[in-house]
């Protein structure tokens, strides 16, 4: 029985690094867009990985190659991280902040609106009071 062994082209993990390193860039650029920029943390994740596997597989070569590039996408990769998960932290803490307003508004409205319906109350009551004190004829 033959055993076929498959080893990965010498340029695979130069490759993965560049994909790494070309999804690291758009991110990152992304990722400071305000109310949008947390969606690059998926894509940062993804440019990490890929960099991160990369460099592993081209460190164990004896000869290693582009390992800067697969570094800068991996370093590119970390502040998208960052950068990204802070607009996310932001847009929550401002939808948290609009929600909140939002019911502090429906409380003063429910306040208000058994306010002026007590002053209906009694505004009826006092007109109904009224047109019996006043005589009749």
């Amino acid at each position: 029985m033959e055993i076929h062994t498959y080893e990965s082209s010498p340029g695979a993990a130069k490759i993965m690094g560049i994909i790494g390193f070309v999804i690291s860039i758009p991110s990152f650029l992304f990722s400071f867009i305000p109310c949008f920029g947390y969606q690059a943390l998926v894509p940062g994740l993804l440019g990490l990985v890929i960099c991160g596997i990369s460099y592993y597989i081209e460190k164990q070569k004896e000869k290693p190659s582009a390992l800067g590039l697969m570094l800068a996408g991996m370093i590119i990769s970390v502040l998208t991280i960052g950068v990204a998960t802070t607009q996310y932290l932001t847009f929550k803490e401002s939808i948290d902040a609009v929600n909140e307003l939002n019911e502090r508004g429906d409380e003063i409205f429910w306040e208000m609106l058994e306010e002026a319906e007590r002053k209906a109350e009694e505004a009826r009551q006092d007109s109904i009071r009224a047109a019996q004190d006043s005589p009749r004829q």
